[in-house]
C-alpha cells in the first residue's frame, strides 16, 4: 500500500467533508462547550448561562478552543470551527500509521487508518462543535507517545515532560480517559520503562498543568472540584424514558424530568447535583437490584447504538451506524479472539481498555453515539490486526 495513495485517499476524504458541509450547509450541532466558549469570547466568563454565572459543567480544553476561534471570526466561527476539525480529521489516520510503525506493524497501522477514512461516524462527527473532535487528537498523540515510552530503551527528560503536559490535557479533555492513563502509567512502571524517579517528574509536570483548573475551581465556587461538576446527573439521567430500552429502568417519571431540566437553565449546577441526587435516591428507593440490569443495558447500547436510535431504520442510521458498528464489532470479536491465540498480554490489554471506557456509562448513560466514538478508533487496529494476518495466512495458502 502506497503512502502516495493513503495521502491522497486523505485528501480526497477532507475535501468531500467539506463539500459536505458547504453543500447542505451544516450549521454545527452544538452542546454546553458553545454556550461557555460564546460566554467566554463574548463577556469573558467561563458560563453556561450569564444569568447563573460561573460553571465547572464542563472540563476547560474545548471551550477555550471553541472561545479562540469565536473571538477571531465571530458569526462565521461555526463554519471555520467545522473546517478546522475537518483538517484535524485529515491527520488523525497519519497518528494511527505512526503507533502502527512504533510497533514495527506499519501495515497495520495503515490498514487502521483507511478503516477511519471510511468510517461514516468520523466522516460526519467532525461536523459537530463537541469536544470529542478535540479528544480524538490529543489521545491518539498521548496513545502514540505512551506507545514510543513503551517500545523504547531509555526514557529521555524531553519525553517525560511531553508526556505530563499531554496527559494533563487528555484530563482536562474529557474526563473518562483518566482512569485508562493510570492504568498505562502503571504498566510502564510494572513494566520497568519508567522509575519512580521519572513518575514523581511526570506527575510534578503533569499538576503543574492540571492545577490552575483545580485552583480556579476552588477560588470561584470555594469548593474542591477536581474535574467537573455532572455526576449525580448522569445517574439521574440514566433512570430517565428518554435513557432506556428496559420499562422497568423508567422509574424517574417525565412530568418530575421536564421539570427538572426547566429548572437548569435557572439556578446553578451545584443546586442541580443535590436535586438530581435527591430524586435518584427517592425513586431508586427499594430498587437498587435495577443498577446492574441498567449497567449491562448501558454497555449493550454504548456498543450499538442509543435508544433514540432504535426506531429510526432511515438509511442514514441503518446502513451509516447499524450495520456499520454490528460488522465492526463482530470483526472485533474475530480479531480479538485471533490476538488471544498470538498474544494473551495483549489481548488482556485491549481488554481491559475497552472495560475502562465502557464501565463509566454503564454508571451513568449511555444515550449518545459520541461516546463510543472517543474509543471506536481502538477498535480499527484490532480489526487492521485481523485482516492483516489473515491476508497472510491466505497468502500463504496460495503458494
Amino acid at each position: 500500500m502506497s503512502d502516495k495513495i493513503f495521502i491522497v485517499i486523505g485528501v480526497l476524504i477532507l475535501i468531500c467533508k467539506v463539500f459536505y458541509t458547504i453543500f447542505f450547509g451544516v450549521k454545527g450541532e452544538t452542546f454546553e462547550d458553545w454556550a461557555i466558549g460564546y460566554n467566554l469570547a463574548h463577556y469573558g466568563q467561563y458560563a453556561e448561562f450569564i444569568n447563573v454565572g460561573p460553571t465547572a459543567y464542563k472540563l476547560p480544553i474545548y471551550p477555550l478552543f471553541l472561545a479562540f476561534f469565536i473571538k477571531l471570526f465571530g458569526e462565521d466561527a461555526h463554519f471555520v470551527i467545522i473546517v478546522v476539525q475537518h483538517i484535524i480529521y485529515f491527520f488523525l489516520p497519519f497518528l494511527l500509521l505512526k503507533i502502527g510503525e512504533t510497533f514495527n506493524k506499519r501495515k497495520v497501522g495503515m490498514m487502521a487508518g483507511y478503516l477511519f477514512l471510511c468510517s461514516p461516524a468520523y466522516f460526519f462527527y467532525s461536523n459537530v462543535l463537541e469536544a470529542t473532535n478535540i479528544f480524538l487528537l490529543v489521545f491518539m498523540l498521548w496513545v502514540l507517545l505512551f506507545s514510543e515510552i513503551y517500545v523504547a530503551s531509555k526514557f529521555t527528560l524531553s519525553k517525560i515532560i511531553g508526556f505530563g503536559i499531554l496527559s494533563a490535557i487528555v484530563a482536562l479533555t474529557q474526563v473518562v480517559a483518566l482512569p485508562i492513563m493510570v492504568f498505562c502509567i502503571l504498566l510502564l512502571l510494572f513494566a520497568k520503562k519508567m522509575n519512580i524517579q521519572q513518575l514523581v517528574v511526570f506527575s510534578v509536570i503533569m499538576l503543574m498543568v492540571y492545577s490552575p483548573w483545580v485552583i480556579r475551581n476552588q477560588i470561584t465556587f470555594h469548593q474542591l472540584i477536581l474535574t467537573k461538576t455532572p455526576k449525580w446527573q448522569n445517574i439521574y439521567h440514566s433512570f430517565t424514558s428518554e435513557a432506556n430500552v428496559i420499562d422497568l429502568l423508567k422509574i424517574i417519571p417525565n412530568n418530575v424530568n421536564q421539570d427538572i431540566q426547566e429548572q437548569r437553565r435557572l439556578t446553578d449546577e451545584f443546586y442541580m447535583e443535590n436535586l438530581y441526587e435527591d430524586k435518584v435516591i427517592k425513586y431508586m428507593k427499594g430498587h437498587y437490584e435495577l443498577t446492574v440490569l441498567k449497567g449491562l443495558q448501558n454497555a449493550v447500547l454504548l456498543w450499538t447504538v442509543p435508544v433514540r436510535y432504535l426506531q429510526d431504520n432511515g438509511v442514514t442510521i441503518l446502513l451509516g451506524r447499524k450495520v456499520y458498528v454490528l460488522m465492526l464489532n463482530f470483526f472485533t470479536l474475530w480479531g480479538l479472539m485471533l490476538i488471544y491465540k498470538r498474544s494473551f498480554r495483549l489481548f488482556l490489554f485491549f481488554l481491559i481498555i475497552f472495560m475502562g471506557f465502557t464501565a463509566p456509562y454503564m454508571i451513568g448513560h449511555a444515550s449518545n453515539i459520541r461516546f463510543k466514538l472517543d474509543f471506536e478508533w481502538i477498535q480499527f487496529f484490532i480489526v487492521a490486526v485481523f485482516l492483516y494476518y489473515k491476508g497472510l495466512y491466505i497468502l500463504d495458502k496460495a503458494q
